[in-house]
């Protein structure tokens, strides 16, 4: 019972913060909810809120100082070689999603810097949690954006996808997500919480 409360108050927690992000995303980007680029998109932002929550990102509820870093490249090659490639894998999409929804990161480079940057986000981030910031997971991340790049030029042909030519759409849609993504980040935790200990007192 409750781990199902629990469940359920995680899932209104995010919904509070999702539901009114969906329903201004069309006048924001202008950009249309029913259509085949919209659902990927929606995937897509789902997919690297995963990403975030899965690397341990801090936020407003908790947050520490630990300084625990790797800076030996490939050391977690030899020593947690399946972990490394899990890296590269859960990064496929960074490469692979972004190329077919927005013109300007079905360049190599572009998309590139892409996977990097947002890997180094989520390394320094985790400076302020429990997390070892390691340069192998900067490294296999990169290598599985590049990965999911060629997926995206292999599968570009068969998928009818609408890629946005238009910078300035491109660079709304992009802030909108990251925006939206670090907010749940951010706040969900504390939101959930807040209802959590609510929750406790009406029943209790």
């Amino acid at each position: 019972m409750i781990w199902l409360l629990s469940l359920g108050i995680a899932l209104i927690s995010l919904l509070i913060i999702l539901v009114p992000a969906f329903l201004l995303y069309p006048a924001v980007c202008h950009g249309k909810i029913k259509s085949p680029r919209s659902a990927m998109l929606l995937l897509f932002s789902l997919w690297v809120l995963m990403l975030f929550f899965m690397t341990g990102m801090p936020t407003l509820d908790f947050h520490t100082l630990d300084f625990n870093c790797n800076i030996i490249p490939f050391r977690g090659l030899i020593d947690a070689p399946i972990q490394y490639g899990f890296n590269v894998l859960i990064f496929l999409p960074i490469g692979c999603f972004p190329s077919l929804l927005w013109a300007p990161f079905s360049k190599w480079k572009n998309i590139l810097w892409l996977g990097f940057g947002l890997s180094l986000l989520i390394e320094t981030a985790q400076l302020f949690t429990f997390r070892t910031t390691d340069i192998d997971d900067l490294i296999a991340n990169t290598l599985g954006t590049a990965f999911g790049f060629l997926v995206a030029k292999g599968l570009g042909s068969l998928m009818q996808i609408e890629v946005t030519a238009d910078q300035y759409r491109s660079q709304k849609e992009i802030w909108f997500m990251l925006a939206t993504i670090l907010t749940v980040i951010l706040f969900q935790p504390l939101l959930s919480r807040v209802l959590w200990t609510s929750a406790i007192h009406f029943l209790y």
